[in-house]
């Protein structure tokens, strides 16, 4: 049984309220061929696609956040709505009713509706305009589309203005001969596409010789001292020096409490601690246990 998998986003800005809400997906069992320095030429397909189209909700190449609204409404209540019908029917069980039945996260982990959320209002927010894509070497492709059928007119905009120029011919070419569709893509691959929209962390350096005072976590089975967390499991150190610090008592409880989610084992009570470092004073008062 194949599932879709989601790669990624890369939205065009066409106004303060249009978009292009174009992400990168494909089937769980559908393989393309790429180039591999390491001999592997083989991986799952990606391609782009325009949210806006997919069924639930009125199809449209434009979206207004109103219309995105609209949308993301339709489709929770019909995953509602889909998941009561597998809990009565006994099949496909899950405890999150707004799990998006056939809709994975690149990375293994079934969509929900909250993290699809998350997904569609992230691309609004790093949504680039037509003039932004042409600076970062992205280049549309605004055509009619006929199964089978030769490209008649197409356009490839590097301004806004532009953009809508050549769509009103595209759309009166499409209304004019039966069949047709516009279709709105990157003529890049979708890897170039995805690095160019790739927004990276940027983490806060924090000098400890500038704060009187600091929190750090301690585990008190073993003595040792949260440094951090990677995808491979969480990382201590025997020394305060080396440990994460927090600037506030809130900030260290809220890791402490990603901490337990993640991790059955840190659950018990006096497992973890938050531990207030003076820097003045140069002492420690161990805070009430969480």
């Amino acid at each position: 049984m194949s599932y879709d998998i989601i790669y990624g986003k890369g939205f065009v800005k066409l106004t303060e309220d249009g978009f292009i809400p174009i992400i990168v997906t494909g089937s769980s069992n559908c393989y393309e061929y790429v180039y591999s320095s390491r001999g592997n030429n083989q991986r799952r397909e990606r391609n782009f696609s325009n949210w806006g189209e997919w069924s639930g909700g009125q199809s449209k190449v434009f979206l207004t956040r109103k219309d995105i609204e609209d949308k993301l409404k339709i489709w929770d209540e019909d995953v509602r709505r889909t998941n009561q019908r597998y809990k009565d029917e006994g099949i496909g069980v899950d405890s999150d009713p707004t799990r998006i039945d056939g809709l994975f996260k690149y990375g293994g982990k079934t969509f929900t509706m909250r993290g699809f959320k998350a997904f569609i209002k992230n691309g609004i927010e790093t949504a680039k305009t037509i003039e932004e894509l042409s600076d970062a070497g992205l280049t549309l492709k605004v055509c009619a589309y006929k199964y089978h059928q030769p490209i008649i007119i197409e356009g490839f905009p590097k301004t806004t203005k532009e953009f809508f120029e050549i769509y009103a011919k595209v759309k009166e070419y499409c209304e004019k001969n039966e069949g047709y569709q516009i279709d709105i893509t990157y003529i890049n691959s979708v890897d170039y596409v995805l690095k160019k929209f790739k927004v990276s962390r940027k983490r806060t350096y924090i000098n400890k010789s500038e704060l009187k005072e600091y929190f750090i976590i301690r585990n008190n089975n073993t003595g040792y001292y949260y440094s951090r967390g990677t995808k491979k499991g969480l990382y201590w150190t025997t020394c305060k020096g080396f440990s994460r610090i927090y600037k506030t008592e809130k900030d260290a409880e809220k890791s402490m409490t990603r901490i337990k989610n993640r991790f059955f084992s840190y659950r018990g009570n006096n497992i973890l601690e938050t531990v207030k470092v003076d820097n003045e004073q140069n002492t420690s008062i161990i805070f009430d246990n969480i």
